[in-house]
C-alpha cells in the first residue's frame, strides 16, 4: 500500500508517519517544504504544493493507494494577513492533489473552527458557518474534496500534541509557561474537545483498514473541555503550580481576528464505528520524553536529561602535522571528550589579504600573532585529504568527528564524513552558508559570539526553515587571554534563548579559562560545550593560549557531570538517601509520662523529641491529637503512633 503524508514534519503528519511507518506493507511518500525530519523515509518530496509542476512530478507514475492531507497553515493571524496563502495552501493544494490523483482515496484534514461557535455539540449535518480567513479556506478545502472525489474521508477536529517542529501547540505554551514560573489565562467560556495527535493517527489507520462510508466525521474526546480547565489539567498531571493560571473569560467580538468560543463536536457517528480507540484525554495529558529538547548525532542522543556533550576543538592547534592531529584526538577521548571539531576552510575563502592589510594593523587577539593574519590562516587551513583520515582516526578510538566548514566547497566535501555541522560565531550573518549547511539535512550547531539578539533571531529563521535539529550556543567570541573575560561571558542570555527559541538544544562555546561558565551554563541549561582543546599551552600558535588540556578537560568533566547529577528533576521529595536521616533527625510526639487506657491527651502530655520511627506523628499533627482518647497504655518517653488514640475528642 502507497501513502503519500503532505505536512509529515508538522505534528499531526509526523505521528501519522510514525504510526504507518509500523507496519512493514505501507510505502509511505512524505511532502515538506523544509528538509525532512523523518530519518527512515525513504520517499520524500520538499516543495511547494500549491505548484502545478511540482504536484504533476510527485504524482506521474506513482499510483497512491491514500493520500492524507496534513499540510496547513493554522497561524489564523497570518492567514488574515496573507489569505490569497491562505487560500492556495487549503484550496488550490487540494484541488492539484485531487486532479492529479483521481484515483486514489484522499483524507482530507479539516477543523472544528468551521463552524462559529454559538452552540457547540456540532454534528457533521450542521451547517459550517466560519468566522476567520483559515476556517473559510479550509471549508472551502472541504468542498473541493466533496466536489471531485468519490472515495474520501474528511475529518474536522482539533488536536493537541508536541510539535517538534515549532513547539508552539496549546500544550506545549501551556506546559511551558507553567514551568518557567510564569502567570497564564485559561479561557473558562472557550470550549473543545480535542484528541491527541497519537489518538487521531490510531483513528485514521483504523479508518484506513476497515473503511467505513466515505463522508464526513467529527474526531473529538468524549468530554467537551474549556480552556481554562485544559490548562489547569495540564498543571496537574505535571506537577505544576496551578496557581500560575488565572480564569478568564473572553470576548472575541472586539479582536481583530474573529473566533468561535465553542467548537465542541459530537461524536456519535465516530463513535457508532466502534473502532477500539481510547476517546479520553487523561494519558495524553502528562509530558512525555518527546517533549523533551534533543537531537541525534550519529547514534548519540543529547539533549534534555541525556549524558552532557563535550567537544573538543582541536580546531588549529594540530599546528599543520597530521600525525599530531592523531595525538590530540587520542588525549581528547581519554580526558573525556565526545568529539573532535575540526576547521575545513581555504584562507583565500574566508579571509582577504588586502582587506586586513588595509586595517593598518592587526586587532584584539590578533595584536600577537607573529605572522600575518593570511598567512595564519593558511597555515592552519586542513588538507583535503585530511578528512577522511581525520574521521577514521576517530572512528578507531571511539569519538564523534565533525567540522566548521566556512565555504561552500568546504560543506560539500565535509558531508560524508560528519552527522552535525558547526556554525561558527563569524558566519552569524552569512545567511546563504547557513542555508546551504541546514540543506544537507543533519543537526546543525551555531555559536552565537559577537552577534545582538536580532541578528541571532534572523539567522534562526533561516535555519529553522530547513531543520529543527539545532544546538543554539551562547558564546563570547574573544580569543585574548585577559583575566576579566568572565564578566562578557553572559550566561544569562540561555535564558533568552530558552524562552524565545524553545525546542533548540542549548550550548555553550567558551574561550574562558578553566571550566566555571561550563558549571554555570549547565545550570541554566546548557548540554553541549566546546572549548579549545590543546596537549600544551605553551605551543606557539592562534589558540593554544587559552584552550584546555587533558588535565583541565578531566577536570571540567568530572565536575560538569557531579553538577548535572546534582540539578536532579526538580521534583521536591524525600530522597532514597534521606529515609534513615529523616528518622534519626526528625522529631516524634512523645508522652511525657506514663499514660493510661481511656486517658484525655493533654498539651503536658507531649513533647517533640529525636528520633522519628515509621510510625511516628509528626509534632505539627499535635492539634489532631490534644483531646483523644488513648485506646491502650504508654510508657513515658514512648513516641505515640496512630494506634495509640480513638478518633474521638472529648
Amino acid at each position: 500500500m502507497k501513502v503519500l503524508i503532505t505536512g509529515i514534519n508538522g505534528m499531526l503528519g509526523s505521528a501519522i508517519f510514525k504510526a504507518l511507518s509500523k507496519d512493514e506493507e505501507v510505502e509511505i511518500y512524505g511532502v515538506g517544504r523544509r528538509v525532512q525530519t523523518h530519518k527512515n523515509l525513504n520517499h520524500y518530496f520538499r516543495g511547494d504544493l500549491t505548484n502545478s509542476n511540482f504536484i504533476e512530478k510527485i504524482s506521474s507514475g506513482i499510483n497512491f493507494d491514500w493520500i492524507i492531507h496534513c499540510a496547513a497553515i493554522v497561524d489564523l493571524k497570518y492567514c488574515e494577513d496573507n489569505p490569497h496563502i491562505a487560500r492556495s495552501t487549503h484550496v488550490t493544494s487540494t484541488e492539484l492533489l485531487s486532479r492529479n490523483n483521481p484515483k486514489s482515496k484522499f483524507i482530507y484534514i479539516s477543523t472544528d473552527s468551521i463552524f462559529d461557535g454559538r452552540k457547540g455539540n456540532y454534528s457533521e449535518k450542521d451547517e459550517p458557518s466560519p468566522l476567520n480567513i483559515y476556517a473559510k479556506t479550509k471549508l472551502q478545502g472541504e468542498r473541493v474534496i466533496r466536489e471531485s472525489h468519490l472515495s474520501y474521508y474528511i475529518l474536522r477536529l482539533n488536536i493537541i500534541g508536541q510539535n517538534s517542529s515549532r513547539g508552539n501547540s496549546l500544550f506545549e505554551w501551556a506546559y511551558k509557561s507553567l514551568d518557567e514560573g510564569r502567570d497564564i489565562d485559561g479561557y473558562d467560556n472557550v470550549i473543545f474537545n480535542p484528541l491527541h495527535v497519537d489518538q487521531v493517527s490510531s483513528i485514521l489507520l483504523k479508518m484506513i483498514e476497515v473503511e467505513p462510508p466515505f463522508g464526513i466525521y467529527n474526531l473529538g474526546s468524549l468530554l467537551p473541555i474549556s480552556k481554562f480547565e485544559f490548562i489547569k489539567r495540564v498543571a496537574e498531571e505535571n506537577n505544576l503550580d496551578t496557581k500560575l493560571i488565572s480564569s478568564k473569560t473572553v470576548d472575541f467580538s472586539s479582536s481583530n481576528i474573529s473566533r468561535p468560543l465553542n467548537t465542541s463536536l459530537n461524536i456519535e457517528k465516530l463513535k457508532s464505528l466502534s473502532l477500539g480507540i481510547d476517546l479520553t484525554l487523561n494519558k495524553h495529558l502528562k509530558k512525555t520524553n518527546s517533549l523533551m529538547n534533543t537531537i541525534n548525532i550519529g547514534n548519540k542522543t543529547i539533549g534534555d536529561n541525556q549524558p552532557l556533550y563535550f567537544i573538543a576543538d582541536i580546531g588549529a592547534n594540530h599546528d599543520g602535522d597530521l600525525n599530531r592531529a592523531y595525538k590530540l584526538i587520542e588525549l581528547a577521548k581519554e580526558s573525556g571528550a565526545d568529539a573532535a571539531k575540526f576547521q575545513n576552510f581555504k584562507a583565500n575563502k574566508i579571509v582577504s589579504k588586502a582587506g586586513f592589510e588595509r586595517l593598518g594593523g592587526q586587532l584584539s587577539h590578533q595584536q600577537k600573532w607573529k605572522k600575518s593574519v593570511y598567512e595564519t590562516y593558511e597555515d592552519a587551513s586542513l588538507s583535503d585529504d585530511w578528512t577522511q583520515l581525520l574521521k577514521e582516526k576517530c572512528d578507531e578510538v571511539g569519538i564523534d568527528y565533525f567540522t566548521s566548514a566556512y565555504d561552500f566547497d568546504s560543506v560539500d566535501h565535509a558531508d560524508k564524513f560528519v552527522d552535525v555541522y558547526k556554525i561558527g560565531s563569524g558566519d552569524i550573518t552569512w545567511h546563504k552558508i547557513i542555508e546551504y549547511t541546514a540543506k544537507k539535512g543533519k543537526p546543525v550547531m551555531m555559536a552565537t559570539g559577537a552577534s545582538d539578539f536580532e541578528e541571532v533571531k534572523k539567522a534562526m529563521e533561516v535555519l529553522e526553515e530547513y531543520t529543527d535539529q539545532i544546538v543554539l550556543m551562547q558564546c563570547n567570541t574573544n580569543y585574548t587571554i585577559d583575566d576579566d573575560k568572565y564578566q562578557y561571558v553572559n550566561l544569562n542570555v540561555l535564558k533568552a534563548y530558552k524562552k524565545h527559541f524553545p525546542d533548540v538544544v542549548l550550548g555553550l562555546s567558551d574561550h574562558t579559562f578553566g571550566h566555571a561558565t561550563v558549571l554555570g551554563s549547565i545550570a541554566l541549561g546548557a548540554r553541549v560545550f566546546e572549548k579549545h582543546f590543546t596537549d600544551d599551552n605553551d605551543r606557539e600558535g592562534p589558540d593554544h593560549k587559552f584552550a584546555m588540556n587533558p588535565k583541565t578537560w578531566k577536570e571540567m568533566v568530572i565536575n560538569s557531570n557531579q553538577l548535572y547529577s546534582a540539578l536532579g528533576d526538580g521534583e521536591k521529595r524525600v530522597e532514597s538517601n534521606e529515609e534513615k536521616s529523616k528518622i534519626v533527625q526528625r522529631r516524634s510526639l512523645r508522652v511525657t509520662k506514663d499514660l493510661k487506657k481511656g486517658q484525655v491527651i493533654q498539651k503536658s502530655d507531649l513533647e517533640a523529641l529525636r528520633p522519628l520511627p515509621t510510625d511516628g506523628i509528626d509534632p505539627y499533627k499535635i492539634g489532631d491529637i490534644l483531646g483523644t482518647t488513648l485506646s491502650k497504655d504508654i510508657k513515658a518517653g514512648d513516641h505515640l503512633t496512630e494506634g495509640h488514640i480513638t478518633d474521638d475528642k472529648r
